[in-house]
C-alpha cells in the first residue's frame, strides 16, 4: 500500500468518526480500539443467533414498550442493527490500522496490524464463548415424546395430550405443588382484577394511548431527523447512518400502529361480549372518545419536549459569540468561542517547545541576501487551495441535490488529491470548513458532507483492494 494513500485513508478515518458521534478517533491507545472490534462482532453474532432461533432481544423488546413485534419486524429490526454493527466493526478495523501507519514505518505497521487483530480474534472467541452458553439457554428445547406405554382401561378414552403427559413418567404426570409466597402472589394478582370488566377496559384504553403517543413520536421524530435515545442504545451509544436509523424508526412506527388496530379491535369485541349489538357500538364509541382525548392531552405533554429538543438541536455553541458584520469565522472557531474564554486563548507553550521552533526557522534564515536551500533531509509540503476567488453555490440555493452532492464531493476529493501527506489532514478541514460556511449542513440531521466522505472512503479502499492488498485480514 502506498504512504499517499494510506494518508487519505486516514484523514477520511478521522472525519467520519468524528462525525458519526463515535469517540473512536481521541482513542491513542490501540487496546481500545481492539476493545470496541470486539465488542462489535460479538454484538453482530448475537444478533445472527438471534435470527436464527427466533429470539427476541431485551433491547429490542423495549423499543415497542415491552409487548412483543411481528415476527416480520423483529427480523428486520435485527437485521439492521447487524448490518450497522457490522459497518462499526470495518470502521474500527481501518482506524485501527491507520494508527499503526501513522506510529511506524510501513513495513512494520502491517505487522503490528496483524498482531492486533490476532489479539482481536482470540478475545472474540473468548466473549462468544461466554455468551454463546447463555443464548442457548433461552432456545425453546425440542420436546422429546413420549416413549413409554401408558395402559389405558377398557371403556375409557383420554385426549392425545393427556396421553402424552402420561407417558413421561409418573415425575411429569402431577402438577407440581406451589409453596406459600406463589399462593399469595397468585391471590394478588386475581384480587387485582375484580372486577373484571373494568379493569380490561382501563388496561386497553392506557395501551391505546400509548401506542398512538409511541407512533406519533416516530413521526415527528423522522420528519425532524431526530435520533431516539432507545434507537441510539440499539447501537452502543453511537450515531447509525441516516438510512439505518430512518428504517428502524420506520418499522417502530409500523408495530405501533399495529398494535393499535389489534387493541382497538379488542375493545370492540369485549364490548359486543358486554352489552347487547345497539349499544355496544355506542360504548365503544365513548370509550374511544375517552382515549382520543387522553391522546390529546399526553400528546401535547410531549410535543413541547419534542420541539424543545429540536431547539437545542439547531441552537450550537455560537449564539452567545457577537460577531461584527462583514467578518465570517468557520465553525469550529465559533464552537470554540462559545465554550467561554478559558478555551479560546492558546495554550502557552513550553521551553523544549520554543526550542523546536526556533530551530525550525533558524535553518530557513537567508545567508548573504540570498535564500538558502533547504536541506536534502528535509521535504517540500504542499497544500491544495482553489486559484479562482469565487464562492461555492450555497446550499439554499434552487438547484439539485445531485448538483451541491457533485460540488461537495469534488472539493474533498481534491483536497486528498492536490495536497502532501503532512498538510492533508488540513486541506481537508479547510474545505469542510469552506462547504460549511456556504451552508453545507454537518449535523447528523442531514449528513451530507459525511456521506460524501463515506464515499470517498469506499472508493480508496476499493482501489486499495484492487491493487492486491487485504483491506480486512
Amino acid at each position: 500500500m502506498q504512504p499517499y494513500q494510506q494518508a487519505q485513508i486516514a484523514t477520511l478515518i478521522d472525519f467520519i468518526s468524528r462525525s458519526t458521534g463515535s469517540f473512536v478517533h481521541v482513542l491513542r491507545d490501540p487496546s481500545g480500539v481492539v476493545a470496541l472490534i470486539v465488542n462489535a462482532v460479538c454484538k453482530a453474532r448475537t444478533l445472527s443467533f438471534s435470527i436464527r432461533n427466533k429470539i427476541l432481544p431485551e433491547d429490542v423488546r423495549a423499543l415497542f414498550g415491552g409487548c412483543t413485534p411481528s415476527d416480520g419486524h423483529r427480523t428486520r429490526i435485527m437485521k439492521i442493527q447487524r448490518s450497522e454493527w457490522l459497518r462499526q466493526v470495518r470502521l474500527f478495523r481501518a482506524y485501527l490500522r491507520a494508527q499503526m501507519h501513522r506510529t511506524y514505518e510501513s513495513y512494520a505497521a502491517e505487522i503490528h496490524f496483524r498482531k492486533h487483530l490476532r489479539l482481536a480474534d482470540q478475545m472474540i472467541e473468548f466473549h462468544w464463548k461466554l455468551q454463546l452458553r447463555l443464548l442457548r439457554d433461552l432456545v425453546d428445547k425440542v420436546r422429546v415424546s413420549a416413549t413409554s406405554n401408558v395402559h389405558v382401561a377398557e371403556g375409557i378414552c383420554l385426549p392425545d395430550f393427556v396421553l402424552e403427559v402420561l407417558g413421561l413418567g409418573p415425575k411429569f404426570a402431577v402438577q407440581p405443588q406451589k409453596n406459600k409466597p406463589e399462593l399469595v402472589s397468585i391471590v394478588r394478582q386475581v384480587s387485582k382484577r375484580v372486577p373484571e370488566d373494568q379493569a380490561t377496559r382501563i388496561i386497553n384504553e392506557a395501551l391505546i394511548v400509548n401506542a398512538v403517543c409511541k407512533a406519533r413520536t416516530l413521526s415527528f421524530s423522522i420528519r425532524n431527523k431526530i435520533l431516539p435515545e432507545d434507537v441510539r442504545a440499539l447501537f452502543g451509544g453511537c450515531t447509525p447512518s441516516d438510512g439505518h436509523r430512518t428504517r428502524i424508526m420506520k418499522i417502530q412506527r409500523s408495530e405501533w400502529l399495529r398494535q393499535v388496530r389489534l387493541f382497538r379491535a379488542y375493545l370492540r369485541a369485549q364490548m359486543h361480549r358486554t352489552y347487547e349489538s345497539y349499544a355496544a357500538e355506542i360504548h365503544f364509541r365513548k370509550h374511544l372518545r375517552l382515549a382520543d382525548q387522553m391522546i390529546e392531552f399526553h400528546w401535547k405533554l410531549q410535543l413541547r419536549l419534542l420541539r424543545d429538543l429540536v431547539d437545542k438541536v439547531r441552537v450550537s455553541a455560537t449564539s452567545n459569540v457577537h460577531v461584527a458584520e462583514g467578518i465570517c469565522l468557520p465553525d469550529f472557531v465559533l464552537e470554540v468561542l462559545g465554550l467561554g474564554p478559558k478555551f479560546a486563548v492558546q495554550p502557552q507553550k513550553n521551553k523544549p517547545e520554543l526550542v523546536s521552533i526556533v530551530r525550525q526557522v533558524s535553518k530557513r534564515v537567508p545567508e548573504d541576501q540570498a535564500t538558502r536551500i533547504i536541506n536534502e533531509d528535509e521535504k517540500t509540503c504542499w497544500c491544495y487551495e482553489p486559484r479562482a476567488s469565487k464562492p461555492l453555490l450555497q446550499f439554499h440555493s434552487a438547484h439539485t441535490k445531485l448538483v451541491k452532492r457533485g460540488i461537495a464531493k469534488m472539493c474533498l476529493s481534491e483536497a486528498l488529491k492536490k495536497s502532501c501527506r503532512c498538510l492533508m489532514n488540513e486541506s481537508f478541514r479547510q474545505q469542510v470548513s469552506r462547504l460549511s460556511n456556504a451552508g453545507y449542513p454537518r449535523a447528523s440531521s442531514c449528513p451530507l458532507l459525511k456521506d460524501c466522505t463515506e464515499k470517498c472512503w469506499r472508493k480508496d479502499v476499493k482501489g486499495w483492494i484492487g491493487q492486491g492488498y487485504r483491506f480486512l485480514p
